[in-house]
């Protein structure tokens, strides 16, 4: 009840309070000379030039579309969804050949030589083990060439 009270009074007085406090917004200013709308008797040379109206009108496309019947009470899922076959272009592709032989062929040893026997040790922790961390090195010796 005390609760009630109180939000009650609170909510009235500010409903009082921002009613009695109505913005007053300025009125514009404008000059004796001045009106609000632009006066017709300028010239401009964008307005004061005719329409072309030799203009060309483009041809449309040549393009032939055929319409499809609608069945509109048909809700088969095989004429709602029908499957377009798109006609496949061949896309060109550039195969980029690496030195594939002496990237894949890692072994502990020459990951040491690569990299040091610290961050080997550190990968091999990382990792779980030291297959973990000759695909390291081979992603590494990868970058590097």
């Amino acid at each position: 009840m005390k609760y009630t009270k109180l939000t009650i009074l609170s909510i009235s007085s500010l409903v009082v309070i921002g009613c009695n406090e109505v913005p007053q917004l300025p009125k514009p200013r404008v000059t004796q000379n001045q009106g609000n709308f632009m006066d017709t008797n300028l010239t401009d040379a964008n307005l004061s030039k005719p329409m072309d109206v030799n203009q060309t009108i483009p041809k449309p496309p040549k393009k032939h579309i055929k319409l499809k019947m609608v069945e509109d009470d048909n809700f088969s899922p095989d004429y709602m969804y029908p499957e377009t076959k798109k006609p496949k272009s061949p896309k060109p592709t550039t195969l980029v050949k690496k030195d594939v032989s002496s990237i894949s062929v890692m072994n502990k040893d020459k990951c040491i030589s690569l990299i040091g026997q610290e961050r080997f040790d550190k990968y091999v922790r990382m990792f779980g083990g030291d297959s973990g961390a000759i695909k390291r090195c081979k992603m590494i010796k990868a970058s590097q060439s």
